[in-house]
């Protein structure tokens, strides 16, 4: 893993495209927020092996790295953008116990917000629950609250949607979305490297043309908020 503001970042190949754009433009003193580039080979592996076989210590290092409570994003750099590539799974990070200090950063409703967003995108892209379950769930907590649309809602009824996609969540895995940050972002990074290795995504790319075995670059990136 190399950190995005290392100006030695600068092989596509290795690190994908959007990686050694980042690191550009972090040479040119442009705000780009803390990351990790993890290479090509190195996502190989997580697919293979799993993240935390294939990371070891330094998943949680990148964690403290990256900073204590920081949101954390995971988005897709492959050599040539026009290859396509998983969705970014945002907002990693949120538990039970870093909720107080983000509510406290950018407020409890807001706070709450990110927190069902995680669970649900956590949910389809990585825990495989079919999307259009959230949006029943949605669709049906709007109608308890006599709300038209999500912006409508406030902090209590968003802390009552938290505990719907939470219920969602244990109802179709058996588990309780994950309190560990650390295994919230392994197994994102899991689900990000599995998912290039999919038939419809090797389809797809190659009708975008990209080389047979072409491989997958991922980066976690602090995010920021207001």
């Amino acid at each position: 893993m190399r950190a995005l503001h290392d100006p030695g970042l600068n092989d596509p190949a290795t690190h994908g495209a959007r990686a050694v754009r980042l690191a550009r433009l972090a040479a040119l003193g442009l705000p780009v927020p803390p990351g990790l580039a993890l290479p090509v080979e190195l996502v190989a592996r997580i697919a293979r092996d799993g993240a935390r076989a294939a990371l070891g210590d330094a998943l949680d290092r990148a964690l403290a790295g990256l900073g204590a409570g920081a949101l954390l994003a995971i988005r897709a750099s492959p050599p040539d953008p026009d290859w396509g590539g998983p969705h970014a799974i945002l907002d990693i990070g949120i538990t039970d116990a870093a909720l107080p200090a983000l509510s406290a950063r950018i407020g409890a409703r807001a706070a709450r917000d990110l927190y069902r967003r995680l669970i649900q995108s956590w949910g389809a892209a990585v825990a495989g629950i079919d999307a259009e379950a959230f949006e029943t769930a949605l669709h049906e907590r709007l109608k308890l609250e006599g709300a038209d649309s999500e912006g409508d809602l406030d902090c209590a009824a968003l802390e009552r949607l938290v505990a719907d996609y939470r219920g969602l969540f244990r109802a179709e895995t058996g588990e309780d979305f994950p309190q560990d940050p650390a295994a919230q972002l392994g197994a994102a990074l899991e689900a990000a490297a599995r998912g290039w290795m999919r038939p419809s995504a090797r389809m797809l790319r190659d009708a975008r043309g990209a080389p047979r075995g072409a491989g997958l670059a991922l980066i976690v990136q602090r995010m920021a908020l207001g």
